[in-house]
C-alpha cells in the first residue's frame, strides 16, 4: 500500500527546492510528453483518447505523476526529475501496457517550449498498444 502522506511530503519538499530556472536540487524539472496510439487491424494506427497514463518511480513503485490522453492521444506529465520510471497505460480501468523509460539528466535531451522558455520537455516515443 502506498503511503500517500510520505509521497505528498516528498513532492512538497521538491517543490520548495525548485528554483526559478526549473531545477530541483540541481536536477532539471521536465514535462514528460508522449502519444498513445491504438494498433488497427490493417496496419493503421489511431490515437487512443481518454487513456490514463501513470508514471511510477522504477525502484520505489511510488507514483510520480499522471495524465489523461487528449483526442490526439497526447499526454503530459509535469514536474518530473531525471531518473528511471515505469509508464503504465490504463484504458477503461484496465492496465494494458507498461513501459520502462529513463529520463536523462543531460540538458541537451530536453526541448524548450516556444514562448515558455522555463518549461523543458522530454519526448517519449509514441507507444503502440493493442486493446483486448
Amino acid at each position: 500500500m502506498i503511503c500517500w502522506r510520505c509521497f505528498l511530503f516528498g513532492i512538497a519538499l521538491c517543490a520548495l527546492a525548485v528554483s526559478h530556472d526549473g531545477y530541483c536540487q540541481g536536477n532539471p524539472i521536465v514535462t514528460v510528453r508522449g502519444q498513445i496510439v491504438k494498433a488497427g487491424d490493417h496496419g493503421d494506427n489511431y490515437a487512443l483518447a481518454e487513456a490514463n497514463v501513470l508514471l511510477k518511480h522504477a525502484e520505489s513503485q511510488l507514483p510520480v505523476g499522471s495524465g489523461i490522453t487528449d483526442p490526439r492521444g497526447m499526454y503530459y506529465i509535469p514536474n518530473v526529475v531525471p531518473g528511471r520510471y515505469i509508464l503504465e497505460i490504463y484504458y477503461i480501468k484496465v492496465l494494458i501496457q507498461q513501459n520502462k523509460i529513463e529520463i536523462p539528466s543531460d540538458p541537451s535531451a530536453f526541448r524548450k517550449i516556444p514562448g515558455d522558455p522555463s518549461t523543458l520537455l522530454f519526448d517519449v516515443a509514441a507507444i503502440e498498444v493493442r486493446l483486448f
